[in-house]
């Protein structure tokens, strides 16, 4: 079974601004970033961005590939820089990774192959199932893809894809809607 498969099971919960995962509505504008108090996460990468953790964040481990961090309330947050192997097939198609997680969110990229399309397909084909909304955001150049899920249970999933250069950064949200929403609301460009 591919390693991308696993991405299908992935989901985001947002109330504003939701479109259902059947239709992919063209890029939000979001405002500029909230200012950032307390801790914050610094991500690598040419366009130096940073969220905002929360206060209630209690619990930090980190392997070499992830962050994982945990809150008071039982919420999780993870994050690592996503690897091309892990959503493409041994045989990359002829576009970027950035280009290809565009085509993955109904983003018509040009120079595609009908290859790369079909595997496009194959990856949005595992994620929509389950998935209430998904969206498509910019902020200060930057495309951020979401998409949500409620898994069993009744856990909340958020999931986001967000493009920086060759980096694709993969950050992911369980049992809060509401750390979900603060991430992207403080996303955005460091000094």
């Amino acid at each position: 079974m591919p390693r991308w498969i696993g991405l299908g099971l992935l989901a985001v919960a947002f109330t504003a601004q939701s479109q259902e995962c059947s239709e992919i509505a063209p890029a939000i504008q979001l405002a500029p970033a909230d200012v950032i108090e307390g801790q914050r996460l610094a991500l690598p990468g040419q366009a130096r961005l940073q969220f905002g953790l929360g206060d209630n964040a209690t619990t930090f481990a980190h392997a070499p590939e992830i962050l994982i961090i945990k809150y008071g309330d039982g919420a999780v947050l993870s994050h690592r820089q996503l690897a091309e192997s892990e959503m493409r097939s041994a045989e990359p198609g002829s576009l970027s990774f950035g280009d290809f997680i565009r085509l993955v969110f109904k983003v018509d990229v040009p120079g595609r192959s009908d290859a790369d399309l079909e595997e496009a397909k194959t990856i949005w084909g595992s994620i929509e199932p389950g998935c209430k909304t998904a969206n498509h955001y910019r902020r200060d150049g930057i495309d951020i893809y979401t998409y949500s899920q409620v898994r069993a249970g009744n856990e909340q999933y958020s999931a986001f894809f967000i493009l920086d250069g060759d980096i694709v950064h993969y950050i992911d949200v369980i049992n809060s809607d509401a750390l979900a929403s603060d991430v992207l609301s403080t996303l955005g460009k460091r000094n």
